[in-house]
């Protein structure tokens, strides 16, 4: 099992196997909330300071993958909205 400690945050969650490492999500985010996985077989992003995240969005903006989702904002409608909906699925 997956370290998810290294995917999600209270706003956001990577998923790994989309990302293409263009790093362009690290460069934006104005926090450092993302860093790099970067040797041999091992190439995507990464949270290093979940913490940090302010959820601003820039990082979800800036993929091109589509590797970073946005959770919305704990306890917001737009959160319960996406619960009801996967619920469904």
């Amino acid at each position: 099992m997956k370290n998810r400690r290294h995917m999600i945050t209270k706003y956001i969650e990577i998923n790994t196997r989309l990302c293409e490492a263009c790093w362009k999500c690290v460069e934006i985010c104005p926090n450092g909330v993302l860093g790099k996985i970067d040797f041999f077989g091992h190439h995507h992003v990464k949270i290093e300071h979940a913490e940090a995240c302010k959820g601003c969005k820039k990082c979800v903006r800036a993929c091109p993958n589509e590797a970073i989702f946005y959770l919305g904002k704990p306890g917001s409608l737009e959160v319960k909205r996406e619960k009801a909906v996967n619920l469904r699925l």
